[in-house]
């Protein structure tokens, strides 16, 4: 997918401003690319500014839309399914701090995975600038199972 952004609002289960990923820039056979920012109402923004961690939280949401739209692809649907981000490695914040407000850009890439879980390489651009960099697990209930039945 190029061309036209597409809203995330029926591919991921955050609403609101727990909702960090607006919309899919590009999608591609190895990742995705999706534009967000921090909402000035979250939780944590104090003084216009929010922690960077919240830039690993907006890349989990990016894989769990790159997920949905891969179901999309595969399945046939791309309702939202229940997921948990179980894993950081080699976590790099360039910042202490990332401005809420302002336009960011999740890319991820799948690294691999086994059955409910998977891995994936994740950057958080501001600017243009990488300012958040590592890679994260995932585990994501199985459609038939308890969580995934009826994840609403």
């Amino acid at each position: 997918m190029t061309g036209a952004a597409q809203d995330v609002a029926g591919l991921i289960p955050q609403a609101g401003v727990a909702r960090l990923v607006e919309s899919v820039l590009e999608l591609r056979a190895d990742g995705i690319d999706c534009a967000g920012r921090i909402p000035s109402g979250h939780p944590l923004v104090r003084e216009g500014c929010a922690p960077a961690f919240l830039g690993l939280e907006m890349a989990a949401q990016a894989a769990a839309a790159f997920e949905a739209l891969r179901r999309r692809e595969h399945e046939g649907q791309a309702a939202p399914r229940v997921g948990f981000l179980v894993s950081l490695r080699d976590v790099r914040l360039s910042m202490p701090e990332l401005p809420a407000g302002v336009p960011l850009v999740a890319s991820i890439r799948p690294l691999g995975g086994a059955a409910s879980l998977a891995l994936y390489e994740v950057r958080v651009l501001h600017a243009g600038v990488v300012v958040v960099h590592g890679t994260l697990g995932t585990f994501m209930h199985p459609a038939d199972g308890p969580a995934g039945r009826d994840a609403e």
